[in-house]
């Protein structure tokens, strides 16, 4: 926790980004220790530069609404909205792309005629 959540180590975003590999429970460590960072520049910095780690499952989706609504923390808030953000968009550009009709490459062996 120490490298984390409490210094300023210059290898702190790399273990947040780690735990957030994790998944939910990682997510819950972060939130946990940056939410009452007494740097909250630095927190929001880390937090912010996380995003990428985050895995979008239905369980952390969960996670992700209840806290954002409940949360006293506004960095913890901002950082759980800006995550479902995030998520609606990945969301969008995947039905976008399913919306799309591709022309296909191929010639049809035997094509209708």
């Amino acid at each position: 926790y120490v490298i984390v959540g409490r210094d300023r180590h210059k290898a702190s975003h790399l273990a947040a980004k780690a735990l957030l590999n994790v998944g939910l429970e990682g997510v819950k460590m972060v939130a946990d220790l940056y939410g009452s960072s007494d740097d909250p520049e630095f927190a929001k910095k880390v937090l912010d530069g996380s995003k990428d780690h985050v895995a979008f499952d239905d369980e952390t989706i969960e996670y992700l609404k209840s806290q954002a609504s409940t949360t006293k923390s506004p960095i913890l808030s901002e950082w759980y909205n800006n995550l479902l953000k995030e998520y609606a968009q990945s969301e969008q550009e995947i039905a976008n792309t399913g919306d799309a009709e591709e022309e296909s490459p191929f010639t049809p062996i035997n094509p209708a005629q």
